[in-house]
């Protein structure tokens, strides 16, 4: 019997004798103990005392102190502080019901003190420690009793604690949730001008604002970020224009892309957008560029050159001439705009569709810049160059252009490139001015095939200069190769040869002469270490050649008086040779009384004859300037100083 006693004492038969003596019990006993009386197995009693769930949480260092409420139920008073359920004859089924419960009991009995704690003890998130078993075999009678005994009014809670209003909004369109009133996020749309988008609030109280306030908007912008103010139309991604009085919340809805196309700019004066771009950049306004805006106004030129502006001084400029339509000839030779103001450089210049010609000589660029210049003008970027001559040009930039001097600046031998690009997107290019910029042989190894499809296709390419460049004989014999001899009037070949060794450009040269349709009228070959031997062959080329009109021989020391009687032969062979310049050159006295009978035959034909420099004494001049006279008359204009001869007709 003992044993059978102390096995019936512990286990799970020890719960089933406890559950049996529970539900023996009679109703009205039931209903005359507490209220509270749980509907579930005490968890003490179920687990045996072992607190299992709590031992496996991780215990926080730092643990909150929990917050005392005590209220009064009937005669008794109840302390909520633990979390653990009572295993007292009134146990709690619901523990997060009773919770909720007991703080309203609080609030409702407590003063102003109690109803703050009870606030912020419900602002602070509850972590759960214990397994709360809710809603499991409840009677519902005795939640009946329980509720019907707990109930208090909840007035006062309700009205400390609001209750969130809950919305159902996901059914609605967007523009309709926002907007609605009273403190909703205000409406966003986002703007695009050209390569820019804005993103524009657009408050509740201005929801009925038209769609002219969203472009003015728009536009001011675009001022304060770029220094233009553009005229824009707006109109939806799919092409739908936008009425300019239409309300902005009937059209559009929140967070939509809006794109805006520029119908003109307004632009104030030049000096004033010069001032304005001086203060967004925080630099000082220049007097001299102050005044040369200004004389801008009246004239479709602006030179600033021999400035000697670097890119901090220089670029409030640059940005000030963005949209200056009636400028067609912009000379910037001279300052120091280098590699880092290139792109700035090509930005302005997309924005100038009448531009005639551009000088940008001498100021350190290099391959670098080209290929930044290049990428904005001739290809990458031409959609946004497109955009910014507007709908009124023809979308691309230097479709006017005809002169482009880039003359004096390191390119360098990796310019080839960006050359045959840049030179490409000037369909109109007329003079193209490349000397002293070290090019090399090397510049045709690489894209030798672009640069040569680039010159070939620039149909109205009449003058080349690449003076001063060290291409060698090489070099010249590629680079006439690359070149539409029917097209090109004026080459300028000048110091492109350093050393008289396997010096060969006389017979690279006299080839292109000889060429049925070359079409060369002026043809520099000064200061290239020729002698009388090489120029034999040119001068030989000349004879079917019926279109030279000027020659320039100067710098050549080894060229004599045989040279200049030879081309005065030529000349009186059919050849329209209009100047001869031989300055520097070998001629000694006595000049034969052959050549002065050429000189008087050629005279009619030959326009200017400039012989400074050379070993003449004073009566070989006199007879020169006697055959001058004698064919020109009036006509003619003779400077005579020491070693100086030149003769104009």
């Amino acid at each position: 019997n003992v044993y059978q006693q102390a096995m019936a004492s512990v286990g799970s038969s020890a719960v089933r004798r406890e559950f049996s003596q529970i539900s023996r019990q009679p109703r009205d006993q039931d209903e005359a103990g507490s209220s509270r009386t749980p509907a579930l197995i005490n968890e003490e009693e179920y687990t045996g005392g072992d607190n299992w769930l709590v031992d496996d949480v991780v215990q926080r260092p730092a643990k909150r102190q929990k917050l005392s409420c005590e209220f009064s139920d009937g005669n008794q008073t109840r302390n909520t502080s633990s979390r653990k359920p009572s295993t007292s004859s009134g146990g709690e089924g619901d523990v997060g019901y009773e919770e909720s419960v007991n703080n309203s009991r609080t609030q409702a009995t407590g003063g102003s003190s109690s109803r703050t704690s009870v606030r912020n003890r419900l602002t602070r998130p509850k972590r759960q420690t214990q397994l709360t078993l809710t809603g499991m075999g409840v009677n519902p009678r005795s939640q009946d009793r329980r509720r019907d005994s707990n109930t208090v009014d909840l007035t006062e809670v309700t009205q400390v604690l609001p209750r969130p209003s809950v919305r159902d909004d996901a059914g609605l369109p967007a523009a309709q949730v926002q907007s609605t009133p009273a403190g909703q996020v205000p409406m966003r749309l986002r703007v695009k001008v050209q390569d820019k988008t804005f993103l524009i609030p657009i408050p509740n109280s201005d929801s009925h604002k038209s769609v002219d306030w969203l472009a003015e908007q728009a536009s001011q912008r675009y001022y304060n970020m770029c220094g233009l103010r553009p005229r824009l139309a707006l109109h939806t991604r799919e092409g739908a224009m936008l009425e300019a009085h239409d309300a902005i919340s009937d059209v559009l809805s929140t967070n939509e892309e809006v794109v805006a196309s520029v119908q003109s700019w307004d632009l104030p004066p030049l000096p004033e957008r010069y001032i304005k771009a001086c203060e967004n950049s925080n630099t000082a306004v220049q007097p001299r560029v102050h005044s040369l805006c200004e004389s801008q106004q009246t004239s479709a030129s602006l030179c600033a050159s021999s400035l000697g502006l670097g890119l901090p001084a220089f670029s409030p400029l640059l940005s000030a001439l963005q949209c200056q339509y009636c400028i067609k000839t912009l000379v910037l030779a001279g300052n120091r705009i280098g590699d880092k103001g290139a792109h700035l450089l090509a930005t302005a210049v997309v924005t100038l569709p009448n531009l005639v010609q551009l000088d940008v000589s001498c100021n350190g660029l290099t391959h670098t810049s080209l290929a930044s210049m290049a990428e904005v003008l001739g290809g990458a970027d031409q959609g946004t160059a497109g955009q910014l001559t507007t709908g009124l040009q023809t979308g691309k930039p230097l479709q006017h252009l005809e002169v482009l001097h880039l003359g004096f600046n390191p390119l360098g031998d990796s310019c080839t490139l960006a050359l045959a690009r840049l030179v490409q997107a000037c369909p109109l290019l007329t003079v193209l001015q490349l000397q002293s910029c070290c090019l090399s042989m090397k510049v045709f190894q690489q894209h030798r095939r672009q640069l040569m499809d680039a010159l070939r296709g620039a149909l109205h390419l009449q003058t080349l200069d690449i003076s001063h460049n060290p291409l060698g004989s090489t070099g010249v014999e590629l680079l006439l190769k690359c070149l539409a001899q029917d097209v090109v009037t004026s080459l300028d070949l000048r110091g492109v040869i350093a050393t008289s060794s396997n010096n060969h450009l006389a017979r690279h040269v006299a080839l292109y002469l000889a060429q049925p349709d070359c079409a060369l009228k002026h043809l520099c070959v000064a200061d290239n270490y020729l002698c009388e031997d090489m120029l034999e062959e040119i001068i030989r080329s000349l004879q079917p050649n019926t279109s030279l009109q000027s020659l320039q021989l100067s710098t050549n020391c080894k060229l004599g008086n045989q040279t200049f009687q030879a081309v005065l032969e030529a000349a009186q062979t059919g050849v329209p040779l209009q100047t001869l310049d031989m300055s520097g050159c070998g001629l000694e006295a006595p000049l034969n009384n052959a050549t002065l009978d050429l000189l008087e035959d050629t005279a009619v034909e030959l326009r200017n004859l400039r012989l400074c420099g050379n070993n003449l004494k004073k009566g070989d001049k006199e007879q020169l300037v006697d055959v001058w006279y004698k064919n020109w008359g009036g006509k003619a204009q003779v400077y005579v100083e020491k070693s100086s001869l030149l003769m104009c007709g």
